[in-house]
């Protein structure tokens, strides 16, 4: 089986295809010698410099130009070469008549028969350039190599190596979209979810209680500590989920090691994306503690800030909105990791990509994931909650000695207790969240023009009795319009007739 490894450079072809689709598209005049190739792990070059395609061009690799100094250095004569034939041939007596060997053909070279040079000329040949002869004999042309100044050769675009096979581009209806939601309650998505979501639920928990009323520096690093790792939890939580996501979409099997896999591997997306989006939040808090500083200072600091009390407002509001960003980029970057097989860099790029030129799509699709994951997400907690406090309310109050067993004693352990029933809440509304977002990000790859103006292929019909006219698939990506009055009178027809 051909394996799919080569890319290449020209418009509407963004899919790894095989060697075999290469060469159709030499033949048929689509991929022309200058144009851009690669194969996976090795850099662009051109169809022509390709040991693979090079013969399909009509011809072998072009001649391998002589580089300047070596053409130049091969015309020059090396000036003591010229000594020593002087010297032989004023060494050498002249020829007689008399002598048998003289009149014999000369086997040397036509330049040792010529007359001996005296060493004046010799000199003064060998000390004027060869473009001073040039100027006193007009009709011989310079024999001078001048520097060739080649052209450089354009820079090669820098791409990065896909950790993963991108997925193919498709376009999803709106059904379509509703079926692939219900990949969120998928029992082993749940089951992993459950798995990701409870270490995690635990150690925040056991931080948020450690740091008490926040007085104490040690309990201000804790509750520092229980904000950051519910951040980048969550942020590892999506990346793990978005991969999972696109197994289902694309109907095949996954595992947990895969999964697990691929998370480790994109640990740099999941550490950085967060600190950039929320850097003006962390800014704007350092703003408003600077500012509760200053208010601290006397009366007329009060006073005066609140008198302007719309600065603090407005930093409050730059704090808020970078958790929104936050949130816009959870939905996203990770999906663009997990569909474009790429890392950081190249997760990010694709995703602001889409996000920048389709701002109304995004406010939508978030609207809606914010809305059905709240709501779910209340839901879910408030259940967890009732969990947690039925066993307590049906007990009824304890004594004074059983109450200073109960809730001192085993107090770290009931923390873990809280920890559990809190992932128990969170397992559904972070599946669902992170399976909308990879959707979304599925949707944003195709334009919502191309969208509207691509209308759904026909679909098949049979007009024997009995079989359903216009049924739909339950493929993702199927064709779901309606049949229309041809094939619904096509339909009545059959049937009358059987």
């Amino acid at each position: 089986m051909a394996v799919k490894e080569w890319m290449l450079g020209l418009p509407g072809h963004n899919e790894v295809v095989t060697l075999d689709d290469v060469l159709l598209l030499v033949k048929g005049g689509a991929l022309r010698p200058t144009d851009l190739v690669k194969k996976l792990g090795e850099p662009w070059r051109a169809a022509n410099e390709v040991p693979e395609l090079t013969a399909h061009f009509g011809g072998g690799a072009p001649p391998k130009r002589p580089e300047p100094r070596e053409s130049a250095r091969k015309t020059v004569v090396p000036p003591p070469v010229e000594r020593k034939i002087t010297a032989r041939a004023e060494s050498k007596p002249p020829p007689s008549a008399s002598d048998p060997a003289s009149t014999k053909p000369s086997d040397s070279k036509p330049s040792d028969s010529r007359p001996a040079k005296t060493e004046e000329e010799t000199d003064v040949h060998r000390a004027v350039p060869s473009d001073t002869r040039a100027g006193t004999n007009p009709g011989r042309p310079s024999t001078r190599k001048l520097p060739i100044d080649l052209p450089k050769p354009p820079p090669r675009p820098r791409v990065e190596k896909p950790r993963l096979e991108p997925m193919v581009e498709k376009y999803f209806s709106p059904v379509d979209l509703l079926r692939c939601a219900s990949f969120s309650f998928e029992p082993r998505k749940l089951l992993l979810t459950l798995g990701l979501v409870a270490p995690l639920a635990v150690i925040v928990v056991f931080l948020y209680v450690w740091s008490g009323a926040r007085e104490t520096a040690l309990e201000k690093v804790a509750g520092l500590g229980a904000l950051t790792m519910s951040v980048f939890g969550f942020a590892f939580i999506c990346v793990a989920l978005a991969f999972v996501t696109r197994r289902q979409i694309e109907a095949r099997e996954w595992s947990v090691r895969e999964v697990l896999g691929w998370t480790a591997t994109n640990a740099s997306t999941a550490f950085v994306f967060p600190v950039v989006v929320l850097m003006p939040s962390l800014l704007a808090a350092g703003v408003l503690w600077v500012l509760g500083f200053v208010r601290n200072m006397g009366t007329g600091m009060a006073s005066t800030l609140r008198v302007l009390y719309f600065i603090p407002m407005i930093f409050a509001l730059a704090a808020v909105l970078g958790v929104l960003v936050y949130q816009v980029a959870c939905m996203y970057v990770p999906s663009a990791a997990a569909m474009e097989g790429l890392g950081l860099v190249g997760s990010v790029s694709a995703a602001w990509s889409h996000v920048r030129r389709q701002w109304g799509r995004i406010l939508l699709h978030w609207l809606i994931v914010t809305v059905a994951t709240g709501v779910i997400a209340i839901v879910c907690l408030l259940l967890a909650g009732w969990t947690l406090d039925l066993p307590e309310t049906l007990f009824g109050p304890p004594d004074d000695d059983v109450r200073a067993v109960w809730e001192g004693r085993f107090l770290p352990l009931q923390k873990i207790y809280v920890g559990v029933a809190l992932a128990l809440g969170v397992i559904l509304p972070a599946s669902l969240f992170t399976t909308l977002g990879t959707l979304s990000y599925c949707s944003l790859r195709v334009a919502a023009a191309q969208q509207i103006a691509t209308p759904p292929e026909e679909t098949s019909f049979q007009g024997a009795a009995g079989t359903r006219v216009g049924a739909d698939s339950t493929q993702p990506g199927a064709d779901t319009k309606p049949p229309g009055p041809d094939a619904t009178s096509a339909a009545k027809f059959g049937s009358m007739d059987s």
